[in-house]
């Protein structure tokens, strides 16, 4: 699992706007909780049924014009609040849009295309950063298609909890660190410049010499 121990030199860091856990199966609401649970396998009579992770952010800081091939990268971090068991998990994209006083396990947005796969989470995280590179979901926001954010959904027994925005203890919520390359947008016209210095007054030349005559 990919730690970050400083935050990338981004252009801004964008803030969470909705985060929830989601049981599927399971009408429970758990928008307003100071976690996100992400746990596959709920009980052993439930193999195959897991907690997925919501998330959306916003994406205020990058400028207004700006085309997806000036997004350099975009990392996901999140705060390990906990490891109960260590597994892996996927980052796919949201398909529809959800609210998260409203979604749970029996109305939960479908899925999209995966983002990152068989990232490893262990106990050896908790009280770190995880950095996901979500480039390429950034990428397609800013190109046009609609932000509703990403989803964690775990595999291979991973049970883990990271923080949410409503986590005052620690203030670690879900962010989204963009860079813009290098290469940035072009700058507006500047204004046109002073008239320059008014040139000699013209002369005419006068006559020269007559040759010698031919002979």
């Amino acid at each position: 699992m990919a730690v970050c121990l400083l935050a990338l030199p981004a252009h801004g860091g964008e803030v969470t706007l909705a985060d929830a856990s989601v049981k599927i199966g399971s009408p429970q609401k758990k928008g307003s909780a100071q976690h996100i649970s992400v746990r596959d396998n709920l009980s052993p009579s439930q193999a195959g049924l897991h907690e997925r992770g919501y998330l959306r952010l916003g994406l205020e800081s990058v400028p207004v014009g700006l085309s997806a091939q000036h997004v350099g990268s975009a990392t996901l971090r999140l705060w390990a609040n906990g490891v109960v068991s260590p597994g892996t998990f996927d980052v796919l994209l949201v398909d529809a849009p959800w609210n998260e006083t409203s979604v749970e396990g029996l109305n939960a947005p479908a899925l999209a295309a995966t983002v990152a796969s068989g990232i490893a989470i262990t106990k050896a995280d908790i009280g770190t950063y995880l950095c996901i590179d979500v480039t390429s979901a950034v990428q397609a926001w800013v190109g046009g298609m609609p932000n509703h954010g990403l989803c964690l959904v775990p595999a291979n027994g991973a049970y883990f909890r990271v923080d949410s925005k409503e986590n005052k203890l620690t203030s670690h919520a879900p962010s989204l660190e963009i860079v813009v390359s290098a290469a940035g947008l072009a700058g507006p016209l500047g204004p046109v410049g002073p008239v320059g210095p008014q040139g000699a007054p013209w002369s005419p030349r006068t006559a020269g010499s007559r040759g010698p005559a031919g002979r």
